[in-house]
């Protein structure tokens, strides 16, 4: 084991920083030069306001649902539930915007024609299953562990 001093990284992880980085510049050149679909001002007006609800709702709501798990599960419980938890809410947030029919088009039907409400329950249930079985793998260790009184 290493500690912070001696921390060394693999080749993978400069391959995949070069990668991310190239993305990155990828994405920023594309920004700046097609003016026919971004407009700049609106963008960054939009990366700013985002930047601020999280740091003033989404940071505090999620430390606060974390420390209130965190008081009320067994030890043994808490990852499963957080995780649980934490997966919900990006599946919820990333899919407000189907579940709200935004975009949705009366003269073109090929426009969100799927059952977002159902398709979003579906993936919530199985995120929850995983943390079921998660829940029993993680209380069967727990019981096994256990001192015998």
């Amino acid at each position: 084991m290493t500690t912070g001093s001696e921390r060394q990284t693999s080749p993978v992880f400069w391959a995949a920083l070069v990668v991310g980085w190239a993305a990155m510049g990828y994405g920023v050149w594309g920004f700046l030069h097609d003016h026919r679909s971004t407009v700049p001002a609106r963008t960054v007006w939009w990366i700013v306001g985002t930047a601020v609800a999280h740091d003033a709702i989404v940071a505090p709501l999620v430390t606060l649902v974390g420390l209130g798990l965190a008081a009320l599960l067994p030890r043994w419980a808490r990852g499963p539930v957080a995780t649980a938890v934490a997966a919900s809410g990006v599946v919820v947030l990333f899919s407000y915007p189907l579940l709200r029919h935004f975009g949705r088009r009366a003269d073109n039907p090929s426009i969100l024609p799927l059952d977002y409400p159902r398709n979003v329950a579906l993936v919530l249930g199985v995120i929850w299953l995983a943390a079921a079985v998660g829940l029993v793998i993680r209380y069967r260790g727990s019981r096994r562990r256990a001192p015998a009184t």
